[in-house]
């Protein structure tokens, strides 16, 4: 017989202020133990030296960084080295490691390692199914942000030759993987050796919290008995910082039979004696995987997941507001009031004037059939904005056409010649427009496009940004050679700072937000806009049109111009406009509740920066009012919750990066299928065919990737 005398040491709770030595101090007591009952390895938890840390959110690195152990041994673990060798036990230990890659490179990763009766370490994993979140859910009542915190371990599950036979690692929920097992089976692990911390409350499905053990259990007694495999479990158990833990660590047998089992939830060392020879009772006959296994069917278990369903019910927990547009009607024409904000040859005059420029491209129109299906909708067509001339969103056709205008209009007024864009780039009228100041204040992509259209045209430029404005979006807009002024207060003070200096300057204001005495502009803005809607309508196949289309709120320009487009073109048949707002900036939900521009108030801080606006463009309402069916309101953990998906993609979907704001309408259109009463409001259901456009890419790649958790260029890959 090859048998080796096993001790399962399960720790109590370790709370956040346990020392790294006091811990280790009650891990020598077991080992005591388990010398006392004539054990040569012991296997203890995951994470065994410090309170569970994913469960909190830490913004603070070096606060982060002090649950990592850099080398083992260290000082703290070292005296548990010296009795394993001491007493010729060897041991399994989990603990958060930071290491350091040839390249100069530091990862983080949840590990474990098996060390030899003599003290040396003989083996190292690096755990490969990491579970939970990866950005800061308030709704928990604890986080669990293993995802944020560790990399995925990058050499897959290893066995090694150790205490007389073939052993492999892995930690907590790699045992619910059946993969898991497989392939250290395959590989000949006649024993697998696991830690664990399992709270007993699921948050994301509490129905299951009486389940816990029951699943703890089955799945690895169904482990060991597929691959003919002992399996031990150590877990840290009780009341850890208000969180209850599991408890029932246990020695598992091939036949799937647990041979022990804790009884408490505090610091117990349960022990067996280890046939390894037992395994050949199972894998000789019932589970023989040479004789037996057909891998050539086994070919989807490789493939790239498919995210099924429930993918979509990962945004049913946020709430959502709906609000109706009574004065919105479907036969309503597109009357004279509209005509004179985005009048139909003004529109087509911007996309003649827009496509000349150098690096025009049609921004490609997608099909999601995995989301749509996935959904229970019949069409998502998906316009992406990312790529529109390089600035990463569709503001690039707004500001930049409105300073296009303006600089040709002051062309005229100085020499009497009507130009078009061509003969501002040309440098002819360099002298006339070099005398001009454009300004703005922005979320970010507007003043991009504002400064970007200066920079191609010639003139001077001044952007204005608040005070949540990121600074990769001030370098950003920095880059195209923009004076940035950095405001107190919210969008909308921005917005009156910058016209209050603008008159003191002599500047010219480019927003895309009107007010009374100030909308030739921002309808030279809006009218920019409209070239994606004549280009997703377009693009959409023959014969198909959509049945509702989900836009972005803001101020209403970008909605409007959209909404415009398909009115004119679509007339009675026109598709359901909702328009989607964050829940801390949602004017124009307010202002469909009231029937007339109102505004809302407050720091309006959302993620969706491009949508933080309390006041409604008087421009925009004249189109809003009439066409504009619904509004919703979302918090912004939906949209980075939408992000994600995209950038996973779902079924045969691609990949998609869209940011924050570019998410808004169809995270709208998700939370709204997780709720009936709007889904009937709307009339959304499995025959709707929706449109929404993804209004920018990564315009803030260092959020994008803190949002999403890789970067856009590791998300196209």
């Amino acid at each position: 017989m090859r048998v080796i005398e096993l001790g399962v040491a399960q720790l109590g709770p370790i709370q956040r202020k346990d020392s790294r030595a006091s811990v280790v101090a009650r891990m020598l007591k077991l080992l005591e133990r388990a010398r006392s009952r004539g054990c040569n390895l012991v296997v203890f938890p995951e994470l065994a030296l410090t309170t569970f840390f994913p469960r909190w959110y830490f913004d603070d690195p070096a606060e982060l960084d002090a649950w990592y152990e850099a080398e083992m041994p260290n000082d703290a673990t070292r005296p548990l080295f010296d009795a394993a060798r001491e007493y010729g036990i060897g041991f399994y230990l989990g603990f958060a490691e930071k290491s350091t890659d040839d390249q100069g490179v530091v990862h983080h990763y949840n590990t474990s390692i098996l060390v030899e009766r003599d003290g040396s370490i003989v083996g190292r994993y690096r755990k490969v199914h990491l579970p939970g979140h990866t950005e800061h859910e308030p709704w928990r009542v604890f986080q669990h942000l293993e995802k944020r915190y560790f990399e995925p371990g990058p050499d897959g599950f290893g066995v090694w030759q150790a205490f007389g036979g073939t052993v492999g690692m892995c930690l907590c929920n790699d045992r619910r993987w059946p993969e898991t097992y497989r392939v250290m089976g395959l590989k000949g692990a006649e024993l697998i050796m696991l830690g664990y911390n399992t709270p007993v409350q699921y948050m994301p499905v509490p129905q299951h919290d009486h389940l816990q053990s029951f699943h703890h259990l089955l799945s690895m007694q169904a482990g060991a008995y597929q691959n003919g495999a002992w399996v031990a479990a150590a877990g840290k158990a009780g009341l850890e910082e208000g969180c209850m833990l599991l408890g029932h660590s246990c020695i598992i047998a091939p036949t799937g039979e647990i041979v022990a089992m804790s009884s408490t939830i505090d610091d117990e060392l349960i022990t067996a004696t280890v046939d390894l020879d037992r395994c050949a009772e199972i894998r000789d006959h019932v589970f023989n995987l040479p004789l037996h296994r057909q891998p050539q069917h086994y070919s989807i278990i490789t493939e790239p997941p498919v995210r099924p369903r429930i993918a979509m019910k990962l945004l049913a927990n946020h709430a959502i507001e709906h609000r109706h547009n009574a004065a919105a009607s479907l036969d309503a024409p597109f009357g004279p009031r509209q005509a004179v904000v985005l009048g139909a040859a003004d529109c087509e005059a911007a996309r003649r004037e827009i496509s000349t420029w150098p690096g025009y491209a049609v921004t490609p129109l997608v099909g999601l059939t995995g989301l749509a299906a996935a959904a229970g909708l019949a069409k998502v067509w998906f316009k992406d904005e990312a790529g529109r001339f390089g600035l990463g969103s569709f503001k690039a056709l707004g500001g930049a056409y409105a300073v296009s205008r303006i600089l040709i209009e002051a062309v005229r007024e100085a020499t009497g010649k009507t130009i078009d864009t061509a003969g501002l780039l040309s440098g002819d009228y360099a002298d006339v427009v070099s005398t001009v100041t454009v300004s703005c204040a922005t979320d970010g992509n507007h003043g991009r496009s504002v400064a970007w259209g200066a920079q191609r045209f010639g003139c001077q430029c001044v952007i204005y940004i608040h005070a949540t404005v990121s600074e990769g979006r001030k370098a950003a807009i920095e880059r195209y050679g923009a004076t940035v002024v950095r405001t107190a207060g919210n969008y909308d003070d921005s917005v009156r700072q910058a016209a209050e200096d603008a008159a003191k300057f002599g500047r010219i204001v480019v927003s895309d937000t009107s007010y009374p005495g100030y909308m030739d502009i921002p309808r030279f803005v809006m009218q920019g806009y409209t070239v994606l809607a004549d280009e997703a309508i377009e693009q959409l196949p023959a014969g198909e049109s959509p049945t509702h289309v989900f836009l972005q709120g803001g101020v209403g320009g970008f909605a409007a111009a959209v909404m415009a487009r398909f009115w004119q073109r679509f007339g009675d048949k026109r598709p359901r406009f909702v328009i989607v707002e964050p829940d801390q900036a949602a004017c124009i939900l307010a202002s469909f509740a009231k029937g007339e521009p109102t505004a809302v108030h407050g720091d309006l801080d959302t993620l969706m920066a491009g949508l933080a606006c309390g006041e409604v463009s008087l421009l925009a309402w004249e189109v809003l009012e009439p066409a504009g069916d619904d509004a919703l309101a979302i918090p912004d953990a939906a949209a980075v919750e939408c992000m994600k998906l995209l950038a996973q993609g779902v079924a045969e979907d691609k990949p998609i990066v869209s940011g924050e704001s570019g998410v808004t309408g169809l995270a709208g259109a998700l939370v709204a299928l997780q709720h009936p009463d709007v889904c009937r409001a709307i009339g959304l259901d499995k025959h709707s065919r929706i449109l929404v456009i993804s209004t920018e890419g990564a315009t803030d790649p260092v959020l994008y990737r803190e949002l999403v958790g890789r970067s856009a260029e590791e998300v196209l890959a």
